[in-house]
């Protein structure tokens, strides 16, 4: 059984404990979390796989996306929100720790790091840190990367809100500017309001740091993404 299907395996048996009925279960991603379809009820489970490596407390950061998305949906912003099913907090089950969500019909059809690349990554971290201007930090979704806005039957909706948290605006603009498959002008201009170029420029490249730490992550048990891990190192030399 891989990893992700023993992950399955707890949701299934967690959300069964809460009165859900027999179930079966389709994996619908697999990365930072894996996500997991609990068929034929209308319920996701999102169940930390890689996160707990690097948050110490992952059930915080699991309970306050089901806060702050239930807070948002109940001001009608157009987001994807908790199960209606099971009660809107974080479960545990078979050492595993998870939250549920609404599903929603959709209309579309590594390796460790070394001593020395660790110390570069922080050492980037710390440059560009330094650069950011919190004067005017605003509340942000933290990874508002196209990502994770999905298309559904009811139209367009934000999620995965684990990352929310203050900051810049110009770091929710560079989860999508940042990509060279997207164009960044027209997602500038759709914002509507200027960003600041030396700003976006630095949250640009946070973005590419951020990225290289998860791609590395991820490799640890997805071999095939080593690859892109490791080209992403190659942005942040050894002293």
């Amino acid at each position: 059984m891989t990893y992700a299907a023993t992950l399955a395996a707890a949701a299934v048996k967690v959300a069964a404990s809460l009165g859900l009925p027999g179930m079966d279960p389709v994996i619908l991603a697999d990365g930072a979390n894996v996500i997991v379809h609990l068929s034929p009820a209308p319920v996701v489970a999102k169940v930390a796989a890689s996160t707990p490596a690097v948050r110490p407390d992952n059930a915080a950061w699991l309970q306050r996306e089901l806060d702050v998305a239930g807070f948002l949906a109940g001001r009608g912003i157009p987001v994807m929100t908790p199960s209606p099913e099971v009660p809107p907090v974080v479960h545990h089950g078979d050492g595993q720790v998870m939250s549920f969500w609404r599903y929603l019909s959709p209309s579309r059809p590594q390796t460790r790091l070394t001593a020395g690349q660790a110390a570069a990554v922080a050492a980037a971290y710390a440059r560009l840190t330094a650069r950011l201007d919190h004067d005017r930090d605003r509340p942000l979704h933290g990874d508002a990367g196209a990502g994770n806005l999905m298309a559904a039957g009811t139209g367009w909706v934000w999620h995965d809100f684990e990352d929310t948290c203050t900051g810049p605006a110009a770091w929710d603009l560079a989860a999508s500017t940042a990509s060279p498959r997207l164009d960044a002008s027209r997602i500038l201009a759709a914002y509507g309001e200027p960003a600041d170029p030396a700003q976006l420029e630095v949250c640009q490249q946070l973005r590419k740091l951020h990225l290289t730490v998860w791609y590395n992550l991820y490799a640890e048990r997805l071999p095939d993404l080593a690859p892109r891990a490791a080209e992403l190192l190659t942005l942040w030399p050894e002293p």
